[in-house]
């Protein structure tokens, strides 16, 4: 497949239809065609542009300056409330105020934030270098009080979110790698067609181009294009705004860092996706894994794939999560997991891809790095089920890793949370672990509780990574032991948890954690070294 479409000229995608009866038309409303535009005194608004400064034209603010997405959001609405105020007493902007029609306008102002305020980002406004006459505003004024006043297109940031991500096509697994490895798409929406190339997404109400945001819970952010898919320009560009302004920690990495950063993005697109055949999970990726291959590898020397994941700094992308789903009403709040498991084997454990999670948020792919970790893959096998294809359906697959197993017993909280303490640590046991994330509740909650259970977490890494160092928190992978398998000692991974330096700070005191015991020696191991206190994990 990555041959089929990444060999084609164009990609026709009926992307609002919900099933194959859908077609590519629908009844559309051209009136969503045309721009907003409002005439706005940008005078004493935040980031706006200073008097001194209209005769450029184009003027940067610095970050501070840059207005918040509260401000933005005030700012937009009150523009849209008085268009459409305007709209319905029907006065047309060039008979009211003496406007001249778009094209002969001589002033034209566009503003657009490039990035919230938290990255640093900043406010850029772009027009043309003549002063507004007073003919074009409908009434005599000064020369300060003309040079205030500008026209501004409103943007719709979640156009392209709505109408394109989300739509009901590009929501099916089998979809996503047809549109990543086409050259272009074009998009049959509700109301509009669009345009999506690996340099340009454009809309016939915006054939300029579309703005990259995304409206999130910490505002308008932006984001990085889906099909931008070039490691040395879209791949560094994503690692710049996953970063949020802070410095690289891991700049050693450079480039070989930026391939793996546009497939952590296409694992978490990928995961929110449904699949009718679970079992197809991994042949619906796999042309895209063939092509990404050549991209972290080389094409002489394509990378070696691993379930979904990469040898290359395999043990960091162990560490992937799966977010539990806020639910809050009128009587109650609480955390709900919907995640699933897959009828049939699929992937090991250890893969992302061995449990369904797009009835969620998805997976949340680990940070891809090599410092920071307390654990080291010593091996890992992946037998396939053809071996015509390295990128297709799994048998089985297992994976020796190198860290410290600590026993614990888990038990459930409340509002669907899971709490977990250590056994044996002496004085570390009677503290209470809550930050737990599982990957799959539904399967697992009622075997892992008590002291029998079995289950041991394997202090992993420290993270965030661009966080301080006072201020990062342990990561540590949540395994449950696999009774009477043919290997000996072998378990199964079940989740995530992490330890906070604030919450849980008697485990994290002088790593204490970490400390090793003469007991170590009793876990179950596929092999022991007394002097690092470091086991050998068979996870499959």
């Amino acid at each position: 497949m990555d041959k089929v479409y990444s060999e084609t000229f164009l990609n026709i995608s009926a992307t609002a239809a919900t099933s194959s009866n859908g077609g590519l038309f629908f009844s559309r409303r051209p009136e969503l065609l045309l721009e907003d535009e409002v005439i706005l005194n940008i005078e004493g608004l935040p980031g706006a542009i200073s008097r001194k400064s209209t005769s450029e034209a184009e003027v940067a603010l610095s970050p501070t300056s840059t207005p918040s997405a509260l401000e933005w959001f005030e700012a937009y609405w009150l523009a849209s409330y008085l268009l459409l105020l305007l709209r319905q007493l029907h006065i047309i902007f060039g008979r009211s105020l003496g406007v001249e029609q778009k094209g002969a306008l001589e002033t034209e102002v566009r503003i657009h934030s490039r990035a919230n305020s938290k990255s640093g980002g900043e406010v850029v406004a772009t027009r043309d270098s003549s002063p507004a006459r007073d003919s074009d505003l409908g009434e005599p004024s000064g020369e300060s009080d003309r040079k205030t006043l500008r026209r501004c297109t409103i943007l719709d940031v979640s156009f392209w979110t709505n109408h394109v991500d989300r739509a009901p096509v590009n929501r099916r697994g089998w979809v996503l790698q047809e549109r990543l490895m086409a050259p272009r798409v074009l998009h049959f929406c509700h109301d509009q067609v669009a345009w999506e190339c690996s340099e340009f997404d454009a809309a016939e109400g915006q054939p300029q181009g579309m703005p990259n945001f995304q409206l999130t819970s910490d505002g308008i952010v932006e984001e990085s294009r889906l099909k931008g898919l070039n490691p040395i320009t879209d791949g560094k560009r994503l690692r710049r705004i996953r970063l949020q302004g802070h410095e690289d920690p891991d700049l050693h990495l450079q480039p070989e860092i930026y391939p793996l950063e546009l497939w952590r993005r296409i694992v978490e697109v990928y995961s929110k996706t449904a699949i009718t055949n679970p079992g197809d999970k991994m042949i619906a990726l796999s042309g895209m894994a063939r092509w990404m291959a050549r991209k972290i590898g080389t094409p002489e020397r394509p990378a070696e794939y691993v379930a979904g994941m990469w040898r290359t700094h395999l043990a960091s992308q162990l560490l992937w999560r799966i977010e539990p789903v806020f639910r809050e009403s009128e009587k109650d709040s609480f955390f709900e997991h919907p995640s699933t498991d897959p009828d049939k084997y699929r992937a090991p454990s250890f893969s992302w891809a061995s449990i369904n999670a797009e009835k969620g948020h998805g997976v949340t792919y680990a940070d891809i790095t090599d410092r920071d970790l307390f654990i080291e893959v010593e091996s890992v096998t992946i037998t396939l089920e053809s071996d015509a294809d390295e990128y297709g359906m799994i048998s089985s697959g297992d994976l020796i890793l190198r860290g410290k197993l600590r026993k614990t017993t888990f038990h459930k909280k409340p509002k669907g949370r899971f709490g977990w303490k250590l056994v044996d640590r002496e004085e570390l046991d009677a503290e209470e672990h809550t930050n737990v994330y599982l990957d799959c509740p539904t399967r697992d909650s009622q075997h892992i509780q008590g002291p029998e259970a079995g289950v041991y977490v394997v202090p992993a890494a420290k993270g965030e990574r661009t966080a301080s160092e006072e201020s990062k928190y342990l990561t540590c992978l949540i395994l449950q032991l696999v009774k009477g398998h043919e290997r000996g000692p072998a378990f199964k991974r079940i989740g995530l948890t992490k330890l906070s330096p604030w919450a849980d700070n008697k485990a994290l005191r002088d790593q204490k954690i970490l400390e090793v015991f003469p007991s170590d020696i009793d876990m179950p191991h596929q092999g022991y070294d007394a002097e690092t206190g470091m086991h050998r994990i068979l996870i499959i």
